[in-house]
């Protein structure tokens, strides 16, 4: 195991308040964000090692954890107790707005969300767990792992997939190259574009929709709320099932 030293440095293009942690030369296979909440963007390169820049308030930046373990760079997030908000834009008006406890008057800058920028080479697995916020995914043709807290989530061309959201938001995937396990126990919904699948698992325990554009192999689960799964070519029978107020479609196939 090798324990990562964090550099708190100067974070000139955002306020004041901003500082910012920047590593490198991480060789690995697999890494892992949890905890986050805020945005993540996660760039993908042809070679190289990976690399990591974290930018937020200094009190946040404080709790952060990395380490590598084993060929897996572990990223994790300060413990927030309650309810998380994470601020895109200037939602206040001419009034005052309360955040996380604190009071914001009409002339107090707003604070920015905590931003992780991640940098991996194509191939590398990525799990991404209790997230709330934003993620942005390039195309890294590897596992992909979320779970979602709250939020939306982008991804490009990926390989195996498991992907779950406990609370509420989207998810879309330009393009799935493997088995997939989609999974909506609270709300929001879940679409995929493109790719192949092998094995299809859906299930949906809340209000959601599941929309699978990419021919799959084979295509099971369940619906236990009031959900919506659409399918697109699936080479067997579908085994998926569905209570009074769910519905499965298929576009084509069996």
């Amino acid at each position: 195991m090798m324990t990562v030293t964090m550099a708190t440095l100067a974070c000139l293009p955002l306020p004041a308040w901003c500082a910012s942690i920047e590593q490198g030369n991480f060789d690995i296979r697999r890494a892992s964000v949890g905890q986050f909440a805020g945005i993540l963007e996660v760039a993908v390169t042809e070679s190289g090692q990976a690399g990591v820049v974290i930018e937020g308030e200094d009190r946040v930046l404080d709790g952060f954890r990395l380490q590598q373990v084993d060929g897996e760079l572990q990223i994790r997030a300060p413990q927030v107790d309650g309810a998380v908000s994470v601020i895109t834009g200037d939602i206040r008006g001419n009034g005052e707005v309360t955040i996380n406890g604190r009071r914001y008057g009409p002339d107090d800058p707003l604070p920015e969300p905590t931003r992780i920028t991640l940098t991996l080479v194509r191939g590398t697995a990525l799990d991404i767990l209790d997230l709330t916020g934003e993620a942005r995914i390039g195309d890294l043709a590897a596992p992909l792992h979320v779970g979602l807290r709250s939020g939306t989530v982008t991804a490009g061309r990926i390989g195996d997939a498991d992907i779950r959201i406990d609370g509420g938001g989207q998810v879309e995937i330009a393009a799935i190259d493997g088995n997939a396990r989609l999974d909506i126990p609270g709300s929001g919904s879940i679409r995929v574009t493109g790719g192949t699948i092998g094995e299809l698992v859906v299930g949906i325990g809340g209000a959601g929709s599941i929309d699978v554009m990419a021919p799959a192999a084979s295509a099971t689960g369940s619906i236990r709320g009031a959900g919506t799964v659409l399918l697109g070519n699936v080479a067997t029978t579908p085994r998926i099932e569905a209570g009074m107020a769910g519905r499965v479609m298929v576009r084509g196939g069996r």
